[in-house]
């Protein structure tokens, strides 16, 4: 990619962000407050049909023992009497479920509560999360332009470790006494567009938007397409399952050829040497 386009973009990175944050925090002023829910109508209902039917299991449970008590000497009376002994001797496993049931819509209530106030929450911090990525890119936007830093500064703070010149003579023009963007008029083919112009932003972004995004998608596509053919080269080049590569008959024979020739020349300097 050009480096003139690429340094352009990084400049209009921060503007393009926040103004999407901007629209962001736009519809999320507009969120109403949550209306307050009725909950926990059922799970109460369930809980206090388990807790009553503990109860009646509890007085079944008093009345057969206050029968057993009495076995051999049936009596309506007796049997009330046995009854009020035992029930008083249980009073602490009555009194339990019979205390959670005096206090049951009071827990419904406090359980609703508590589950409301986690929506209203969420609503009064829903902006927390934007106005943070919002003061954060403002901290990104960088130096404007100045003349005194015309062919000094470089764009380093911008893009770590380049130290190509940010305002170089070629991207600094003056029109009419006043200091012009050359890069950006040039790459949106419009009339001079001054630095100190109230519309400089949106000429950027909009250099951003129309030029560069278009510039990276194109870089993009051909770097798959050269992937797609290293990947496809790579599988050619490799051998298919349970294939031996064999040597031309030929081949062989040279090779032998050869190997005997070698092996006379060292016979004859063996040779040679005990003469």
């Amino acid at each position: 990619m050009d480096q003139k386009l690429y340094i352009l973009a990084v400049e209009a990175g921060p503007y393009v962000q926040l103004e999407k944050l901007k629209v962001k925090r736009t519809e999320l002023e507009l969120v109403p407050e949550p209306e307050k829910k009725t909950l926990y109508q059922q799970e109460i209902a369930d809980f206090k049909a388990s807790l009553e039917a503990e109860l009646r299991q509890l007085i079944t449970n008093i009345v057969a023992q206050s029968a057993r008590n009495i076995q051999g000497n049936l009596s309506v009376d007796l049997l009330f009497e046995q009854a009020k002994d035992v029930y008083r001797k249980e009073t602490g496993k009555l009194s339990t479920p019979f205390i959670m049931l005096t206090h049951i819509e009071q827990l419904r209530e406090a359980l609703q509560s508590e589950a409301n106030s986690w929506d209203v929450s969420q609503w009064q911090n829903r902006l927390h999360d934007v106005d943070r990525d919002i003061t954060s890119w403002k901290a990104k936007i960088s130096e404007p332009f100045s003349p005194d830093k015309i062919n000094i500064a470089t764009v380093e703070k911008m893009i770590p470790g380049n130290k190509s010149l940010r305002w170089p003579v070629d991207r600094c023009k003056q029109v009419d006494g006043k200091w012009a963007d050359n890069w950006l008029t040039d790459f949106l083919n419009s009339k001079p567009i001054l630095f100190d112009s109230p519309q400089y932003t949106d000429r950027l972004m909009e250099c951003y938007e129309k030029v560069y995004l278009v510039e990276a998608a194109k870089e993009q596509k051909e770097e798959q397409v050269r992937m797609a053919e290293q990947q496809k080269a790579a599988q050619q080049a490799e051998p298919s399952p349970g294939h031996t590569n064999v040597i031309p008959q030929s081949e062989l024979q040279a090779m032998n050829e050869n190997r005997e020739s070698m092996d006379y020349g060292m016979r004859r300097l063996r040779e040679l040497r005990r003469l």
